[in-house]
C-alpha cells in the first residue's frame, strides 16, 4: 500500500510540474504574440490608420447559429473598409510554401483545427511554416495554439476572403484590410466576414 501511495504521489508531482511548465510556456507565448500584434497595430497608427480593435468586436454577443447582437459602434462598420491586426489560419488553398515534417496543417478545413499540441507541450513550435496561395483564412487576435483546449470565441474570429491569394508565415501578426460584412440571419456562420481583403505591408 505504501508503494502505491508513493507511486501516486510521484505521479501527482510530475503532473503538477508538467502543468506548471505548460502554463508558464503558454503564458509566455501569449504575452509574446500580444506584444507583437500591438507593435504592428502601432505601426499602422503611426501611418495615420485607425485599425479596429478586437476589444470592440468582443462586445458582440450571440450563439453559433443565432443572429448576433451587434452594438451600434460595430453596426456602423458594416459595409465599410476596415483594417485589423491578427493571426491567420488557412481555411483552404495550395500547399504550404515550405512544408516540413511536424507541421502538417490541414488544407480546406473548418473548425475544429488540428493543432500542434505535442510541439506546444515540448516548447518546439517555432512558427516557421509558410503558407502560399491562401484565398480564405480565419483571423484571430492570437495564434490558435494560444487557445489551447478551447476554440476562440465567435466574437474573436473573422472569416477573411482575400481579393487575391495571400502568402504569410504561421505565427506572424498580419495587418488585414477589407470590407466588413456582419451576419444578418440565423445559421452556422461567422459573426464577421472580411471580403476583398488584402494584407497591409
Amino acid at each position: 500500500m505504501r508503494k502505491l501511495l508513493t507511486f501516486l504521489g510521484v505521479v501527482v508531482v510530475i503532473a503538477g510540474v508538467a502543468f506548471f511548465n505548460h502554463w508558464y510556456r503558454l503564458s509566455n507565448i501569449v504575452n509574446f504574440h500580444t506584444e507583437t500584434a500591438k507593435s504592428v497595430r502601432q505601426s499602422l497608427v503611426d501611418k495615420g490608420m485607425r485599425p479596429v480593435s478586437w476589444e470592440l468586436l468582443g462586445k458582440v454577443e450571440g450563439e453559433f447559429e443565432s443572429v448576433p447582437v451587434y452594438p451600434p459602434e460595430v453596426k456602423e462598420l458594416a459595409g465599410k473598409q476596415i483594417t485589423i491586426v491578427g493571426y491567420g489560419m488557412p481555411l483552404g488553398g495550395g500547399p504550404p510554401a515550405d512544408a516540413h515534417e511536424g507541421h502538417g496543417h490541414a488544407q480546406a478545413s473548418m473548425l475544429p483545427f488540428p493543432l500542434p499540441i505535442l510541439e506546444l507541450l515540448r516548447g518546439q513550435h517555432d512558427h516557421s511554416q509558410k503558407y502560399s496561395g491562401v484565398p480564405e483564412l480565419m483571423l484571430t487576435p492570437l495564434p490558435l495554439e494560444c487557445y489551447w483546449k478551447r476554440v476562440p470565441p465567435l466574437n474573436q474570429a473573422i472569416y477573411v476572403r482575400a481579393a487575391e491569394p495571400v502568402e504569410f508565415t504561421d505565427g506572424a501578426a498580419l495587418a488585414v484590410r477589407g470590407t466588413l460584412e456582419l451576419r444578418e440571419q440565423e445559421g452556422p456562420k461567422f459573426f464577421f466576414v472580411l471580403k476583398n481583403a488584402e494584407l497591409v505591408p
